[in-house]
């Protein structure tokens, strides 16, 4: 279950946003992502009621046990890239993904999990709310240009965060490190791409390749879908 931050009960405009979201989170049915089951208001908290996957998520199995196998690791990317491509054709930006939102059940099937929340909680953090404190984690996996402009990014931002979440997956940290936030936004602006095959030399250079192309800095050059 997911609720609403409490700055987010004093904007109708968040409130009516959170309702349209979750209704077309709603209407998402696919395998690799987690379904939402319900939202409503009770007491004056808004809420999101979504399955429980029985299992973990990847940032946790990552910390649990390390870098994952490389079949594993493309396993799970490509179950992820699945769930996130079905929500692009529904014209849903995730906006927030990384390991952690990531969930891997009992079965071993990934799943999305947070899809639309993300937006939810820019429009919260622009009345200066700290709420939102969590969002400032994800700028581990966050794209260049989502960091200038969260709102108006597009299905290239997910490519993006995904690529990241596939570094992470195989070599136990995200790509780019710093002490802080200002570092970390400059080091996916401006810093080369760090090589997957320098880390783990198991790595197929295919697999180099497509990871390279998945974190460009400029949108452009990415691939144009992720079902590419």
């Amino acid at each position: 279950v997911k609720v609403l931050p409490a700055e987010a009960l004093t904007r109708p405009d968040i409130l009516a946003r959170f309702d349209r979201e979750m209704e077309a989170i709603g209407q998402l049915v696919h395998p690799h992502i987690v379904h939402a089951t319900d939202a409503g208001e009770d007491e004056g908290s808004h809420f999101l009621v979504m399955e429980y996957v029985a299992g973990g998520n990847l940032a946790t199995l990552v910390n649990r046990q390390g870098p994952l196998p490389v079949a594993e690791a493309i396993a799970c990317i490509l179950q992820a890239a699945r769930g996130l491509s079905y929500s692009h054709t529904k014209g849903m930006v995730h906006r927030d993904v990384k390991p952690s939102n990531l969930l891997l059940g009992a079965d071993g099937v990934v799943k999305v999990s947070d899809l639309g929340l993300a937006r939810v909680l820019l429009d919260v953090e622009d009345e200066g709310s700290t709420h939102t404190g969590s969002l400032m984690g994800t700028f581990d996996y966050m794209a260049p240009e989502q960091a200038a402009d969260a709102k108006s990014v597009d299905h290239r931002a997910d490519i993006y965060s995904l690529g990241c979440t596939l570094y992470c997956l195989l070599v136990g940290r995200p790509p780019y490190v710093g002490e802080t936030i200002a570092n970390k936004i400059i080091h996916h602006e401006d810093e080369s791409i760090p090589s997957l095959s320098d880390a783990r030399r198991e790595v197929p250079p295919t697999l180099g390749q497509v990871y390279r192309q998945m974190i460009r800095k400029d949108p452009k050059d990415r691939f144009a879908t992720i079902a590419e």
